[in-house]
């Protein structure tokens, strides 16, 4: 069976449309497998709903020497505790990336624009990610792994209507990113569903930005990006991600080789 009638059924097994039928693509099928627990793995935006997810599922593999970068330390150990070691670090200011990515071997960035002052869509989601591209191929980081979102190739997406320009400004920073020298594996993330336990679908990935509406259990984005940091076949690639129905159980990261280069 060709790749495109494979995409083509799982997407038909949208879990949009059925029931649930099995468990599949859970983060224990097949992560970790190629990272050594002694690098040290910064997550940007580990306070965040996405990126704490990133850290408590780091932690639950063993991993010792994990960064969470945020804004505030201070809140950051009120909130989380110390249960990792906390950075100071901005997006929006370069020096402090150039400081807190020195010696780090991978970073999971799940970063986000808000309404808050300064932290507009193009400031975040284009030059932040600008400013991480920069610093990361600087200090000699193995692989920088960003969240972005399906759609951002699609100008007239409503999102951009209501949202100032955020797919677009998205879109900006991959750009710059997939042209920047850095190795890196840019993941789109459908329709983001906090309320989805992480594992209980199946996990797809396509590519194409074709413009299909799915959604994802947070949780699982959070197995995606750690699996695209431990995972070569995930580098240099950007692709598409949703939850699924499927019958019958597969390992999910061993698609990422099914993934072409960009």
């Amino acid at each position: 069976m060709s790749f495109t009638k494979s995409l083509l059924i799982l997407f038909l097994l949208s879990f949009f449309s059925f029931p649930v039928i099995a468990q599949q693509g859970s983060a224990d099928q097949g992560t970790n497998r190629h990272i050594s627990p002694d690098e040290i793995v910064l997550v940007a935006g580990a306070t965040g709903r996405t990126g704490s997810l990133v850290v408590q599922q780091l932690k639950g593999f063993g991993y010792t020497n994990i960064l969470g970068m945020t804004r505030s330390r201070e809140k950051a150990i009120l909130e989380y505790g110390t249960g990792i070691k906390w950075v100071e670090g901005d997006v929006r200011d370069p020096q402090s990336l150039q400081r807190v990515f020195k010696g780090v071997d991978r970073v999971i960035s799940a970063i986000g624009s808000d309404r808050e002052p300064g932290n507009g869509t193009e400031v975040v989601e284009y030059l932040g990610l600008k400013n991480m591209a920069d610093a990361a191929l600087e200090n000699g980081v193995k692989v920088l792994v960003v969240t972005s979102s399906s759609g951002v190739t699609h100008e007239d997406h409503e999102l951009n209507k209501f949202a100032d320009n955020i797919l677009i400004w998205k879109f900006k920073g991959e750009e710059y990113l997939r042209n920047s020298g850095m190795n890196y594996s840019i993941v789109r993330a459908g329709g983001l569903k906090p309320e989805i336990p992480g594992g209980q679908y199946g996990i797809y990935l396509a590519q194409g930005d074709d413009g299909r509406a799915g959604q994802i259990s947070i949780a699982d984005v959070a197995s995606v990006l750690i699996e695209a940091a431990n995972n070569p076949e995930a580098h240099g690639k950007t692709y598409e991600t949703f939850n699924y129905v499927t019958r019958y159980p597969a390992a999910w990261p061993d698609t990422f080789a099914m993934l072409q280069k960009d």
